[in-house]
Order: C-alpha cells, then structure tokens, then sequence
C-alpha cells in the first residue's frame, strides 16, 4: 500500500482533492500540480488504501477506472457525496461509470484536470489589465455572457489575450466546477481531427487499438474550446454541425453519445469573411456565434499601456518616456509582443546601457524584420500602388471586389515564391509565411495553385 499526503495550508473553503492513481510516476505528478496550485492533497495507489481515506471533505476525487485490486466504481458507492472524476479512455467504461455516478471523465494522457483553474480566484480585472473603455466594456461584456450557456464566438487577432477571456468565462460561470477542455483545430494534422473531437472505437481503423474519448466527451458537463476553428476542414465543419444540432456524438465505429457541452469557439480572424470566401459554412458560423466577444488589438487601447508595462515588467513602471516611445509602434503581435520586447529589453539591460538607446535599437531592428527593410528595395506598399495604378487607369471606374482581387494577386505571387524556394512542400512553407498549413493548404486551394 502508496500512501502520500501534501498538506498546504489553505484557509479557504474546502480545496483538497484525493487522488487514487496506480502508477507512482503519474500519482506524484498529479500530486505536485495540484499541491502547487494550493490545494491539499491526499493519494492513493489502491483501493484497499482508499477506502480507509473517503471518509474526508473533498472537493473531487481523481482515480484511475481500474486499480490493482479493484475497479473504480466502488469508489461511487462508497463515496456518493463526493465528485469522483476518472481517468479513463474507454467508452463501454465511461457509460458504465456514467450511469453508476461519475461526475466526469480525464483522458489518461491529459496531465492535470482543470478544476483547478475552476477553483483558482480570479482578479478584479478579470485578468485583462487596462482601463480603458473597451477593456472596462469587454469586462461588462463577459460579466453578462458567463451567465448564459450560450455558444460564443471569440474574434482577436494573434496575441491580444482571447486565452484570459476564456478563463474569466470559465471561472465566472456556472460550469466552472466542471471539465474546461481545450483543442486547436489548426495543429491537428486533418486525419486525426475526426477522433481527436469525436473519439473512435477499438477497430475504428488500423491503428485503433482501443477507444479513445473525443473531445466533445471529455468536455461532458462543462466548457469545450475549439480555437482556430476556421481551420477546420469543411468536411469535419459538416460533423460539428451535427453534434451542436442533435448533442450526439458520433465516435468512429462506436455508437452516439449524448454530451451536455457548452461551445466556445475563436479565430483569429473574423470568421464571417472565411464565410464569404466559401472556406467556412454559414450554417456553423451562426450556430457558432450565437454571442460574439471581440477582443480589441493593443493599438485600439494604447492608452491601456502604463497599466501593461506595470503589470508586464514592473521595473519599468515609472518609465514614462519609454512609454511614450512604445506608444508610437503598431504592435502588429499585440500585448504578446509587447510582453516578449520588455522581457527581451530586461535581459539587454544588464549589461547597464542606458534604457532609451537600448529600446530605440531594438524597435529599429524589430522594424526591419516588420516592414522588410533591406529585404524589400522598394516598400511593398508602394509596389503594390504602382501595379494598381497601372492596371487601373484614372479614367476608368473602379471595379467591384477589388480588395480581394489585390489580395489574391499578392498572395499568389508570394506563394509561388516561398514554395518555389521549399522546392513546394508546404510544411516549410507555412512556417517561413507564419501560416499553419491547412491555411495555406486552403488557400492555396482556392487560387487554384495546388497540383493535381
């Protein structure tokens, strides 16, 4: 018999969880994430040793669905007062467990639940540091919608912070006890995205070699997260829309489950152009934005900066010139940009040069590699304006479409470029363009650049 105890003084209500996972390895792991995030802790490695330990107030229990000497589901008839979560991949066990009691399902490989974030306290600002007027309305905003069980859409560009609004959704809301799970459909690789949101069963297909609980199962009772959602193949769209219609899940070669899951989805960009560009269904893009959250970029809340700097790199606080002087920037990467130049000018800063030469050598740099620099004889604006003129004479109306037109021209030029220079794979092409590769893949499909 594995017994260990992590006692963490805590004097708020009840954050003790009790842990019941055979293998040591995964139990200390468990043990410590949860004792660093506050929590005491109680562990056992069978269930000879847990049932001795249930007679305690825990918040959850967190255990394997088989132990060495017994099945998990004793622990629901010997600790009905309590939440038992499991860890569990397999399907014909989870609906056993779920009509015997469970209050949730862990996939075995996912390292630390997250109802600890649940229980975390979350600050007056809801985590999203400024005082300007967008961010006190985007505040009001979450405020009202985490009330609501509705579906919501979150739209902000890379790096402005759609992480924060869905943890204030979370913790704010009543589901805030139960599974937050999260999956970004643009690092699936498309062939797994099938089972990687709605599961498959044993046998499913060669490599199935036993169940495995989707996304949308993991997430029953509580939150799933669907980030980049625009880079979903249209054809996995077409079985998202059917689970938010019907609340059945349809694992690969398994039977339906019906889920009780509250949707949120982002993208980094508005999702109605995608829409209009036929790379996304309509359908889903209105069952999808039921509510709509829009996460302003830095430049839209520059005045937000001193809050920022302080709250980013408190050594700085005081700077107002060095203020004055980040006001100036576009910030294209938004508050993590902006957070990665300050550590950066921290670091730079011990050798002891003076602060304002140092950041006005460091946004000249960084401006090179935004704007081109040397790379470009002539800025691509302005090659852009010439070639327009050109083909668009002052005495002729302009014609209609004209943005994506443009648009389309230069990303097929540019395309053509970095492929011709990965001697056409797209993989490193995505990179070198800051694209992830169903991106690119879709894209290039839609100017017709793909091979045949």
């Amino acid at each position: 018999m594995m017994l260990a105890r992590s006692m963490i003084e805590n004097h708020e209500t009840n954050k003790s969880v009790f842990i019941v996972v055979a293998d040591g390895a995964t139990r200390e792991a468990l043990m410590l994430a949860y004792g660093e995030a506050g929590f005491e802790v109680t562990t056992a490695a069978t269930m000879t040793a847990a049932r001795d330990l249930l007679d305690q107030p825990y918040l959850a229990v967190i255990s394997d669905a088989e132990l060495p000497d017994g099945e998990g589901v004793e622990l629901l008839a010997r600790a009905s007062h309590l939440p038992v979560y499991f860890r569990c991949d397999s399907m014909t066990q989870r609906a056993r467990l779920s009509s015997a009691g469970a209050a949730g399902f862990i996939r075995p490989d996912q390292p630390l639940p997250l109802i600890v974030s649940a229980s975390s306290d979350l600050p007056e600002d809801l985590g999203l540091t400024g005082d300007s007027e967008r961010i006190a309305q985007l505040r009001s905003h979450l405020r009202v919608l985490a009330q609501s069980d509705g579906r919501i859409l979150i739209v902000g560009a890379t790096g402005v912070g759609k992480a924060r609004v869905i943890q204030a959704l979370h913790a704010l809301g009543r589901r805030r006890q139960a599974p937050l799970v999260q999956v970004n459909a643009a690092a699936v690789p498309e062939s797994l995205i099938d089972s990687e949101l709605f599961g498959h069963a044993q046998g499913a297909f060669t490599d199935a070699t036993r169940d495995r609980i989707g996304r949308f199962v993991e997430a029953d009772g509580g939150i799933l997260v669907l980030d980049q959602v625009g880079d979903l193949p249209l054809a996995q769209q077409a079985r998202l829309l059917r689970v938010l219609e019907t609340g059945q899940v349809l694992p690969l070669g398994g039977d339906s489950v019906q889920v009780d899951v509250q949707v949120l989805a982002t993208n980094h960009e508005p999702l109605y152009d995608l829409v209009e560009r036929g790379e996304f269904r309509a359908d889903l893009y209105h069952r999808l934005a039921v509510h709509r959250v829009e996460v302003p970029s830095l430049v839209q809340r520059l005045e937000d900066l001193p809050q920022l700097v302080a709250a980013l790199a408190p050594a700085f606080a005081h700077e107002q010139e060095l203020i004055e002087r980040l006001r100036q920037e576009s910030w294209p990467g938004n508050i993590r940009q902006l957070a990665h130049f300050l550590e950066r000018i921290l670091l730079l800063r011990r050798s002891g040069e003076p602060l304002m030469p140092l950041v006005d050598s460091e946004l000249a740099r960084r401006s090179v590699g935004v704007s081109g620099g040397p790379w470009l004889r002539m800025p691509l604006s302005e090659l852009v304006n010439q070639r327009v003129r050109m083909s668009l004479p002052d005495d002729e109306e302009l014609p209609e479409g004209l943005y994506h037109e443009v648009l389309a021209e230069v990303e097929r030029g540019l395309f053509s470029l970095v492929l011709e220079r990965t001697n056409g794979k797209q993989l490193p092409a995505a990179k070198h363009l800051g694209l992830n590769r169903n991106t690119l893949h879709k894209k290039l499909k839609a100017l017709g650049m793909l091979k045949r």
